[in-house]
């Protein structure tokens, strides 16, 4: 499984039209915030997966509120796209903790969207990526050591494939960019088969 590329797929097409619509901005910046932002978001997961005594509480948390629901009605998801941010207001604090601001500062610098976008857009696609790995973590029935491997393998997949803007995102607090524009743009072209201007 590829959670990476899963969720860029689904991120696509007529969804990705909604959300360029909902966000008053054209289809490949958002494109390229996508292509940030997901990576981000199975950095932080990743990270508090490793730590014994979050894992398992993540991994009920993703267990009984993500699953095959969302995932089967995106198109209504992505058609009210104002509900992202009053019921699930705590989603990015909840993944990132103290470092959801950071965070964002780095999906901004990445991607070139703007703060407030880039805020609202990963709001959106958080719960995508969650129901996707809720959905495989019910599937599978996975306990709370196979949960942890699961998100390390997703980094090993992402860190193949774009290793300096894994570690741009995981330096939370550094300012160096490292190899982040070849590597955002190499990734960029293996999600949405696209080249950059």
């Amino acid at each position: 499984m590829n959670f990476l590329q899963e969720a860029a797929n689904l991120l696509t097409g007529e969804n990705l039209t909604k959300i360029s619509q909902s966000l008053n901005t054209d289809e490949e910046s958002v494109s390229k915030g996508i292509t940030a932002a997901i990576p981000a978001i199975l950095t932080a997961l990743n990270t508090k997966a490793q730590q014994s005594d979050i894992a398992p509480l993540l991994l009920d948390a993703v267990r009984n509120n993500f699953g095959g629901e969302l995932l089967d009605n995106l198109g209504d998801y992505f058609n009210h796209p104002q509900n992202t941010l009053t019921e699930t207001p705590k989603i990015l604090s909840t993944i990132f903790g103290d470092s959801e601001a950071k965070a964002q500062e780095k999906v901004v610098k990445a991607s070139g969207l703007a703060p407030s976008l880039v805020v609202q857009l990963m709001s959106s696609i958080a719960p995508v990526v969650l129901s996707l790995i809720g959905k495989y973590v019910k599937e599978q029935n996975l306990d709370s050591s196979g949960f942890t491997s699961l998100l390390n393998d997703q980094m090993s997949i992402v860190r193949s494939n774009a290793p300096g803007l894994i570690g741009f995102l995981e330096r939370i607090d550094a300012n160096d960019d490292g190899s982040i524009a070849d590597d955002l743009g190499r990734l960029f072209n293996n999600l949405f088969g696209k080249k950059e201007a």
